[in-house]
């Protein structure tokens, strides 16, 4: 019987973190990773810089130097999300996808025309120049639709020959001195190779416990990520009354 609690449990586990991963976001620049001072192995002349006040970390261009990031993806160009955060003092920087010959330029930044989807400039009343900008290019259906500071910027029809095919990198280019880039996230890829090591380590005491008030506490959960690395999470599960069956604590879920 506990056997077969057991496994139903670990199946459970299985579907709910297997779903988390699926929906996640992927985080290309994967900052969390590299001390403030180091270059990045998918960058040109781009290195991390820290925030003394903050912690926050960013990609700026070594001083006197244009920078350049190639990440490699996997994304399918009929629908995804892009999210990024930027400066907006030095918006001088294009975003490019790119699949063979095929491109898609969604940002193309300039001082005076930060904005830009598909060759349609223009600054949006809602840009901070002082400050840091949130950007979501969403697409479906092959229609793009751009976001800036949770504020709908502009829509566009995309060419056909733009729909429907899978993009191979993530390209930013001419990226100007001053320039910040805090972020850079997709939904919609999958088998992204990672811009560095991926896998966390378990450390510390990973003993799953059980209490008398039939609470399960698992420490050290390992699950698969969207890198081929795993990912070990904190959880927490309740048994329900009278039943061998467990309910996870979805706000108990935390990284080890």
């Amino acid at each position: 019987m506990l056997i077969k609690t057991a496994i139903q449990l670990l199946c459970s586990l299985v579907f709910v973190f297997g779903h988390i991963v699926a929906s996640a976001e992927t985080d290309l620049l994967n900052l969390a990773t590299y001390a403030e001072g180091t270059r990045v192995p998918y960058g040109e002349n781009m290195v991390v810089v820290q925030d003394e006040k903050t912690g926050e970390k960013s990609l700026t261009p070594i001083a006197g130097s244009e920078g350049k990031l190639d990440i490699p993806i996997n994304l399918n160009g009929n629908s995804f999300e892009i999210n990024f955060e930027m400066d907006g003092g030095h918006p001088r920087a294009h975003f490019i996808l790119v699949a063979d010959e095929v491109t898609f330029s969604f940002i193309a930044g300039y001082f005076g025309n930060a904005i830009s989807l598909e060759g349609k400039r223009g600054t949006p009343p809602v840009w901070q120049q002082n400050g840091k900008n949130i950007i979501k290019v969403l697409v479906s259906n092959g229609v793009a639709k751009l976001y800036a500071n949770d504020a709908f910027v502009q829509k566009v029809t995309i060419n056909e020959k733009k729909q429907n095919i899978t993009y191979t990198k993530l390209s930013v280019t001419n990226i100007g001195g001053g320039y910040r880039l805090y972020s850079l996230k997709i939904k919609g890829g999958s088998d992204v190779p990672a811009p560095s090591g991926t896998t966390t380590p378990a450390t510390g005491n990973c003993m799953a416990t059980y209490t008398v008030e039939g609470k399960i506490h698992i420490p050290c959960l390992s699950v698969p990520n969207a890198f081929g690395g795993t990912n070990v999470y904190d959880i927490q599960m309740q048994q329900q009354a009278g039943k061998m069956t467990f309910d996870i604590d979805m706000s108990s879920i935390k990284p080890h």
